[in-house]
């Protein structure tokens, strides 16, 4: 295999150098060429870069972020994609079963077992976990301030984990000013308005690692699983929302939709910004959200469990 490694610089426990030093180790019979990010979007032009260049895989080495990079840098060609899951939540990784040891990560590529998966792409922008608007956006931006507070955030990360998004959730809930939201949704033909306390459109069950939005998602059947959740006026009933989502026991609510779709159209009164793999993707009013089947070649472990 020809192997372009895109390290993110900023991911905490191994240092570059370790890193291109473990990997080259376990992945010494390829050809590999490693290229650490500097900046925001950096692994996406990496990542493009090496597609055009005839690399056939990309590794991406850090969290949910750095993948939705690659993956933006690498659609449309015909390249392979590997994980390292180095990151927060690392919620693409933990649903197919990647481990963050770098030795058995690297046995996984090595295996090289593939399997095609869908991404949802939103006004042009690609993401392959979940995605939406209202309080999940507040939530990342709680978290992404958190873990980079300094040496505050570097020990909240590392002693929380994934625990970092509960935090943030509490947080962002506990601040949130009471506004409406109204938003139109358009899908199959249908056409309704609510204001939201969150629009979801997800390929996987989970978010965050902890939080069972979409409970029914399936990132291979070719459609998205949408979550809507209504406003509300308490936060105690936005708190005991969430702890049926933890648990994924939310369906059935009068004020929770959860539904199916290929496409849909999410018109808003106001400027939202939509996050996407854990990232703030984009701000628009109307966001246009398709799902692309089969449109990611993933490297996963074998079914034997190599």
């Amino acid at each position: 295999m020809k192997i372009k490694v895109i390290i993110n610089t900023k991911v905490r426990d191994y240092s570059r150098e370790r890193l291109t030093r473990l990997i080259g180790d376990c992945l010494s019979s390829h050809q590999l060429d490693f290229s650490p990010t500097a900046y925001r979007g950096h692994a996406t032009w990496l990542a493009r870069s090496a597609a055009a260049a005839g690399y056939d895989t990309i590794v991406a080495v850090g969290g949910d972020g750095t993948v939705n990079e690659v993956i933006n840098g690498a659609a449309g060609r015909d390249v392979t994609i590997g994980i390292m899951p180095l990151g927060t939540a690392n919620d693409l990784a933990a649903f197919f079963g990647i481990p963050r040891n770098i030795h058995r990560a690297c046995e996984i590529i090595q295996r090289r077992t593939t399997q095609e998966t869908d991404l949802l792409c939103v006004n042009g922008s690609l993401y392959a976990t979940s995605g939406g608007i209202g309080l999940p956006c507040e939530v990342v931006d709680f978290a992404n301030a958190i873990r980079s507070h300094g040496r505050t955030g570097r020990l909240l990360r590392r002693l929380l984990g994934r625990k970092i998004y509960v935090l943030a959730t509490l947080l962002a809930v506990s601040r949130k000013k009471r506004h409406h939201n109204r938003v139109t949704i358009y899908h199959d033909g249908l056409r309704y308005g609510i204001d939201a306390l969150t629009v979801m459109a997800d390929n996987l069950p989970f978010l965050g690692g902890r939080f069972r939005m979409s409970p029914g998602a399936d990132p291979s059947d070719g459609v998205a699983d949408l979550c809507l959740i209504k406003n509300s006026k308490s936060r105690l009933e936005v708190l005991s929302l969430l702890s049926r989502v933890m648990r994924g026991t939310h369906e059935g609510l009068p004020y929770v939709s959860l539904r199916r779709a290929g496409q849909l159209t999410i018109d808003c009164d106001n400027l939202q910004a939509f996050f996407g793999d854990g990232e703030i993707l984009q701000e628009a009013r109307r966001f246009e959200v398709r799902v692309l089947p089969g449109a990611l070649k993933l490297i996963v472990p074998a079914k034997d469990g190599g």
